[in-house]
């Protein structure tokens, strides 16, 4: 259940169908396999909305997004101590730069 409070925030209802494949499903059923949720959960897989019907739903981009706050929590991290030394001399600047810099590539990879 669902309320867009964006809109008009009546309750909206989505069913979804679970991204599994057959094997998995038979794995389940004889216990030789255990289904956890969010790892299940990261490909795509088909929802359906109150229009009623089913669309492909991609959930990549929610771990994208975790990723990027992580990043971003980083630099701002590395931002802030950098203003709290308080210092910022050509080198200090050469540093942090640096830093910054590795943090991206590293992230890039």
């Amino acid at each position: 259940m669902h309320r867009d409070f964006t809109n008009t925030g009546e309750p909206e209802s989505f069913h979804y169908l679970l991204p599994i494949d057959s094997d998995d499903v038979l794995g389940m059923i004889f216990g030789e396999q255990g289904y956890a949720y969010p790892e299940f959960w990261r490909k795509s897989f088909l929802r359906n909305g109150p229009e009623g019907f089913y669309i492909w739903f991609d959930p990549s981009h929610e771990e994208q997004l975790t990723e990027d706050e992580a990043i971003a929590a980083d630099l701002l991290n590395k931002l802030r101590a950098f203003k709290e030394s308080g210092s910022a001399d050509p080198d200090a600047v050469r540093r942090l730069l640096e830093e910054l810099d590795e943090t991206r590539k590293k992230d890039d990879k």
